[in-house]
């Protein structure tokens, strides 16, 4: 008889229930995390670990001690920006998974763009803020619209466009509000359509799964 297999999922949130539908039709255990209790992707869990998805050190204590005695076959998340959670993890059980180091530079823009130059890839020109004063001085020497954002932001949060009708004191205070460690980006703005690419890989091989705009 074969045993089920289990999948743990970073995140219980709206977005993450197709994931735990689909992980449950295909008749796997489902243990999900999240700081909510009440996450609505919960419901069809098995199993539900308390723990904030963007804390990566006691998502993984939480789990660790949970795989002392129940088998994780896999873990990952969706629609979660959460690379260095779900690859502490992986790493750590000796699950499939990206590096810790590509995780990091998933999360953090000024590392990404390094790789994105370092390979020869096409990346608006930025810079790193150093303080408010540098930001005023640079604002200056630049011509608009430029673009002012938290290096460690997700989704947008924390991005701003800026125009010579916007209060720089007001944009700089809201954007390091925003930022957790506190490192903000000047960059250029480019103008254009958006797309969005999301895929997986398998076996060292990617497959696109959708474009959108």
């Amino acid at each position: 008889m074969q045993l089920k297999k289990s999948i743990l999922i970073i995140g219980a949130g709206r977005e993450q229930i197709p994931a735990y539908q689909i992980a449950k039709k295909m008749g796997s255990i489902v243990i999900g995390t999240d700081r909510n209790p009440t996450a609505p992707a919960f419901s069809y869990a098995d199993k539900k670990l308390i723990c904030s998805t963007r804390d990566a050190n006691y998502t993984l204590e939480t789990v660790l001690e949970y795989s002392k005695n129940n088998k994780i076959d896999g873990v990952m998340t969706i629609a979660n920006d959460v690379p260095f959670t779900v690859a502490l993890i992986a790493n750590t059980l000796g699950l499939p998974g990206i590096s810790i180091q590509s995780a990091i530079y998933a999360s953090n823009k000024i590392l990404m763009k390094k790789q994105f130059m370092k390979y020869q890839i096409d990346t608006p020109k930025s810079e790193i803020l150093g303080n408010k004063k540098n930001f005023f001085e640079l604002v200056s020497k630049k011509k608009f619209p430029l673009i002012l954002k938290p290096s460690d932001g997700r989704g947008s949060r924390g991005v701003l466009y800026l125009d010579e009708s916007v209060d720089l004191d007001w944009a700089w205070n809201y954007v390091f509000d925003v930022s957790s460690n506190k490192e903000l980006m000047l960059e250029e703005y480019i103008s254009g359509d958006q797309l969005s690419v999301e895929g997986i890989f398998v076996n060292k091989k990617y497959y696109v799964i959708s474009i959108s705009d």
